[in-house]
């Protein structure tokens, strides 16, 4: 994938949307594959590690490859950074601007990123690329990824687990549910959906 410069422009976390049936959690960069291939292709190229009680890591040489690349891209503009998510799916595909995120869409596929996924996906991409990582895995592998995401795509900032409203709950009475997500400590912008709390679930 090529790399471009581009110029900062402010940019929300994709968590604002023009309407009330705008997506909320972004889709994957590409559709899933096998687990296990995905997992064997991430630890031999040291993009992962695995301890000896069997939990995995966030390799620190590929997290600081992943945290230079996204830094990269905060400086891009709209423009170029929808080309760029544009690039980084694994079909041909134009993008544009569209509820408060990116939509990428083309013959073999579509997708819809919030902006903080779509620059955290793409410098994925880019690292798994340097790190050597088949290019028919690296857009899958930015999915699961997510979880491990060192820092905020948007600003840099810290991530932490905790409790998110999806937005309706403020827009259609009765229809708001928690979820526990992936968030920046700075600036709000949501990284990854963990998993559904259960009723009942206090914020810690």
């Amino acid at each position: 994938m090529d790399r471009t410069d581009g110029d900062r422009d402010d940019r929300d976390d994709g968590g604002d949307v023009d309407d009330a049936e705008a997506p909320r959690t972004s889709d994957p960069l590409a559709p899933d594959s096998d687990p296990e291939d995905l997992l064997g292709e991430m630890l031999a190229a040291g993009v992962l590690r695995e301890d000896d009680a069997g939990d995995l890591f966030l390799a620190d040489a590929f997290a600081d490859a992943w945290t230079d690349e996204m830094e990269r891209l905060r400086a891009f503009d709209h423009a170029d950074l929808i080309a760029a998510t544009a690039q980084a799916v694994p079909f041909e595909a134009t993008g544009e601007r569209a509820y408060g995120g990116i939509r990428v869409e083309g013959e073999a596929g579509v997708a819809w990123l919030r902006p903080a996924n779509a620059i955290a996906d793409v410098a994925a991409v880019l690292a798994m690329d340097d790190f050597g990582v088949p290019a028919a895995v690296q857009a899958p592998a930015a999915t699961p990824l997510r979880l491990f995401t060192p820092e905020c795509p948007v600003c840099g900032g810290g991530v932490e687990s905790r409790l998110s409203s999806d937005g309706y709950a403020d827009e259609i009475p009765g229809q708001g549910s928690n979820r526990r997500v992936l968030a920046c400590v700075d600036c709000g912008a949501e990284v990854h959906e963990l998993a559904a709390p259960v009723d009942g679930e206090a914020e810690p």
